[in-house]
């Protein structure tokens, strides 16, 4: 995973830390994936996590071997001076891998 940094943020061991001041208007927060699953369908789910925590519901998604899934959260939220932002992909049904084809966190 690839990041991006600024003088608001900054990346680091696949997450984002939030360098800037205490906000007092939400920022919207979206996380988009696409993936393929291995095997037989199996259920995905992608969320935003904030400091460790799940932020919001994760939305969820099938995806087998043969069909492409697109799951995308939008969550909107002021962020505060030391926020840690991450978005993760988990498997909530077996143990069966997935391949993420193309994921974007967008923070605006």
């Amino acid at each position: 995973m690839a990041g991006f940094s600024s003088s608001q943020f900054s990346f680091a061991a696949n997450q984002f830390t939030f360098n800037g001041i205490n906000q007092g208007l939400p920022s919207n927060l979206i996380a988009a994936v696409s993936l393929l699953g291995a095997g037989t369908t199996v259920t995905y789910e992608v969320a935003i996590f904030i400091n460790g925590s799940v932020f919001g519901t994760g939305m969820t998604c099938n995806a087998s071997s043969t069909d492409r899934a697109f799951v995308q959260s939008l969550i909107p939220r002021p962020l505060q001076t030391g926020d840690i932002i991450e978005m993760q992909v988990r498997n909530i049904t077996d143990g069966t891998d997935v391949t993420v084809t193309d994921a974007q966190l967008t923070i605006g």
